[in-house]
């Protein structure tokens, strides 16, 4: 006897009729920055079948109709389900994480310090008047800052990566008297970072030991869709 594949009609009595869709499977939740020591990321997926000439894309950043705050951040494309006349896709959802730091050790380069230009004249602390540049592997705080945006530019502050300028305006590569920084460029009210200042942060008297060693990043937490995560990257100075 020939079998004869069809999915059934709208109005098909006792069963559905596939021109909406039907979940067929799932995913249980995933921890994709669990290796960061992290369980804040959660994703997990869906898998629907539908009538083919009733597929239609799913709105991106829509949101779970079964778990509040995760939100569709990709789908896949349909694949036919042959014979039949039906067609499967996944959909992916994800939360938007909370605000985290992870810490890895990396190279930074920390300024020089000048008590004075002066060296044969030195003002106090007379025995700290120079120290050229130094590099050194720390530890480096990542703060994890994250958000659900389609302008991701406007949605974040980001601090710069510090730099510092002379008088002439000049970029150098040591703290004196008279440098300052661009704006941000340090965790610290103002844009001037004196020779005092700096000590007080090596010496950890300061209110804010850290400054900023690397240019911040930003880029999909999930690697599709509109979950924005901005990577900041700070040190103790040295």
């Amino acid at each position: 006897m020939a079998l004869t594949y069809d999915a059934p009609l709208t109005g098909n009595p006792g069963g559905p009729d596939f021109e909406t869709a039907i979940q067929v499977g799932y995913t249980q939740f995933a921890y994709p920055n669990r290796g960061q020591g992290s369980r804040d990321s959660i994703i997990f997926s869906r898998v629907y079948i539908i009538k083919e000439a009733n597929w239609a894309a799913s709105t991106l950043d829509s949101e779970d109709i079964y778990n509040s705050g995760f939100y569709l951040y990709e789908e896949s494309t349909p694949e036919d389900i042959d014979p039949g006349g039906l067609c499967r896709w996944e959909k992916w959802f994800g939360n938007v994480p909370t605000w985290h730091d992870t810490y890895s050790f990396q190279a930074v380069t920390f300024p020089g310090y000048y008590s004075e230009w002066n060296a044969d004249n030195p003002v106090s602390p007379a025995t700290s008047v120079y120290r050229p540049p130094l590099t050194k592997v720390v530890k480096v705080r990542e703060t994890r800052i994250f958000a659900l945006t389609t302008t991701p530019w406007t949605s974040f502050t980001p601090l710069a990566a510090m730099k510092l300028y002379n008088q002439e305006n000049g970029v150098v590569d040591y703290v004196d008297n008279n440098t300052t920084t661009n704006p941000g460029g340090y965790p610290a009210t103002g844009s001037s970072l004196t020779y005092a200042e700096y000590q007080a942060k090596v010496n950890g008297t300061a209110t804010d030991t850290e400054i900023t060693v690397k240019e911040p990043e930003i880029r999909r937490a999930y690697g599709a869709g509109n979950i924005w995560e901005m990577v900041q990257y700070l040190a103790v100075a040295e």
